[in-house]
């Protein structure tokens, strides 16, 4: 929900590592970004190389019947834990597996109606929907 992004130094200069270039005593700075992105995250360890786990994960066929297919396309998660919920945040299936790049989930056994399927790794949290016919 932010606007607005704030980059700079906000120590005062005694505490600031400064690299001086040119002697002759310019008043001025220079500062060189590179790789800047915003991305949800709960921690606040984020690995340069992280994968964007939402736009890397597709469920299908939806609507489903009896099968649902949650692909990594081509990723291979590390520690993956996924959870169906009910919307009233229920569990209805649970799946743990140390690696996995695509699951299939038994989803037969639900009602007809809407669900969420969560998914946690190493690589992140992701959240989608999916309809059970």
């Amino acid at each position: 929900g932010e606007q607005y992004i704030t980059i700079g130094n906000f120590r005062d200069s005694a505490t600031s590592h400064s690299v001086v270039v040119n002697a002759a005593n310019y008043q001025f700075a220079y500062y060189l970004l590179d790789d800047v992105s915003i991305i949800n995250c709960d921690s606040l360890f984020i690995d340069i190389n992280e994968i964007n786990l939402t736009a890397a994960t597709t469920l299908f066929p939806n609507p489903v019947k009896d099968e649902l297919t949650v692909d990594f396309n081509g990723y291979a998660l590390e520690d993956v834990q996924v959870r169906v919920l009910n919307l009233f945040g229920e569990v209805q299936i649970s799946y743990e597996n140390k690696w996995c790049n695509k699951l299939k989930l038994k989803v037969e056994s639900l009602s007809p109606g809407l669900y969420l399927v969560e998914i946690r790794s190493k690589n992140g949290v992701v959240c989608k929907k999916f309809l059970k016919e």
